[in-house]
């Protein structure tokens, strides 16, 4: 009877051990079941290989950080990939152009001053001299700046040979009207020395910023012989420029519970790049101010009838607390317009966000306040491209599995160095975007990825009860041998 009761404990403690191992060595349902969309993978040659994921696919994930997809290859094995959101890179234009400018000499009359006028279409200048108590004793160089949508940031003067050598202190100023002038540099020299044969001349002014005035003025004291030796003024500019999304989606304004809010929803974890209005008829004007999130919204409490404490309730939700992240996150203001004017229609340009990945969207009005049905207008949104760039291991069709926000994200991805060392990518891209069925089974991970899959805390807790199973069958066992003795 002794044998067949230790023969039985030795077959207890095998079982427990054997369920403890397998418990610990299985992924977790999510890593095999969880994923709810499959798509196919097109072929290429290349091992190295790369696609942008489509807007079906990212309406798919759940995850920001897009760790719920992975890629499988035709025998089931996991494949090495890597997931970047592709920001275009901000490019720097530099351009000189020659400036059409006009001298105005000191004034003889000592009481007296110059009244300036310009043609219709800017291409002239013309002055005379209207009486005034004002004393004017300083010459003027006027500058014509056509390139107003860049930004001058440098002027250079060409002159005659002077008889004598000279050094001049000169102001700088701007102005878009002739009438209104702001000052942009108070000092600034040029001058032309000449000792034996040594010559030294400065006749370059540098802007302390960048300007896009539609006229500059350069004046100074007498030296009315300088201002007749100006020959040419050339202008130096410098501007930025970044590449238009490519990617763009129109989505519908839906009315929120207060009367200044409307809502969209993008469905999801796109990087929003730029948003603007589709405005369906002229004259309309907004302005207001963007929030996003990407959990629900608590509900405002209806049933306060204090005014006081409804607008604590209204602030709490416009401006949350940095801990509750749940609610609307501000981003910026905005002004969106089509309107008529003397050379034509004219509409705003989508305004620049950041990548921001979350799916609801909320815009607060404070322009007009009220919108007709027919004054609503449509949102506009483009998206940075999110370029997936695998490791083709096995055999063909790959496919791409993806949709499931509890699964853990793959930490041993395809190293960036890899992907920087091999520039000759193959572009493929992602074809037949389906919803899993409930009968399809997905695929397990590789045994490489069991360390990152199993469920310690499911195990521990299977360990400790083993462990308290055992613990008691050898008490018991010390009992039963004390009983007989």
């Amino acid at each position: 009877m002794l044998n067949n009761f230790r023969f039985l404990s030795y077959q207890l403690n095998s079982v427990l051990i054997a369920i403890v191992l397998a418990l610990l060595l299985t992924p977790t349902a999510a890593a095999k079941e969880g994923f709810a969309f499959t798509a196919t993978i097109s072929s290429g040659k290349q091992s190295l290989r790369q696609f942008e994921l489509p807007y079906e696919v990212l309406e798919g994930l759940q995850r920001q950080d897009y760790g719920d997809m992975r890629i499988f290859n035709s025998q089931n094995q996991s494949v090495p990939f890597t997931v970047k959101v592709i920001r275009p890179q901000t490019e720097q234009h530099h351009s000189e152009h020659k400036l059409d400018f006009f001298t105005l000499p000191r004034n003889p009359h000592r009481h007296s001053r110059l009244k300036i006028e310009i043609d219709k279409y800017n291409s002239r200048f013309s002055y005379s001299t209207t009486a005034t108590t004002n004393s004017h004793q300083r010459s003027f160089i006027i500058i014509k700046n056509p390139y107003i949508d860049k930004g001058l940031h440098k002027l250079k003067l060409q002159w005659t040979a002077p008889n004598q050598a000279f050094s001049l202190r000169l102001k700088l100023e701007q102005s878009d009207d002739l009438e209104r002038w702001q000052t942009l540099k108070n000092n600034s020299t040029l001058y032309d020395l000449k000792h034996g044969y040594t010559v030294l001349i400065k006749d370059t002014i540098f802007l302390p910023r960048q300007s896009k005035a539609k006229y500059l003025r350069l004046s100074f004291k007498n030296r009315n012989y300088f201002l007749h030796s100006v020959t040419a003024i050339n202008g130096f500019y410098r501007h930025q420029s970044q590449p238009e999304p490519e990617n763009w989606k129109t989505l519908t304004l839906e009315q929120g519970e207060m009367q200044r809010e409307w809502l969209f929803n993008t469905g999801s974890v796109a990087p929003i790049a730029k948003i603007g209005f589709e405005i369906p008829q002229t004259g309309l004007f907004y302005q207001g101010t963007v929030f996003s999130k990407n959990t629900p919204l608590p509900p405002i409490n209806r049933h306060i009838t204090n005014k006081h404490q409804l607008k604590k309730e209204v602030k709490k939700i416009l401006h949350p607390p940095r801990k509750q992240h749940k609610f609307w996150r501000y981003w910026q203001r905005f002004t969106q317009y089509r309107l008529i004017t003397e050379s034509g229609e004219i509409n705003s340009e989508p305004f620049s966000l950041t990548g921001i990945k979350d799916s609801q969207w909320r815009i607060m009005l404070k322009q007009p306040l009220t919108l007709l049905p027919e004054q609503v207008p449509k949102i506009n949104i483009a998206w940075y491209p999110v370029m997936v760039t695998f490791l083709a291991q096995g055999d063909e069709p790959y496919r791409l599995l993806f949709g499931d926000a509890k699964i853990k994200p793959l930490y041993a991805n395809l190293p960036q160095t890899l992907e920087d060392n091999l520039p000759e990518m193959v572009k493929v891209s992602v074809v037949s975007v389906v919803e899993k069925t409930e009968s399809e089974t997905i695929p397990a991970e590789t045994l490489t990825n069991w360390f990152k899959e199993m469920n310690w805390k499911k195990g521990l807790l299977w360990l400790l009860l083993c462990s308290g199973v055992l613990l008691m069958g050898t008490m018991a066992y010390k009992l039963y041998l004390g009983m007989n003795k």
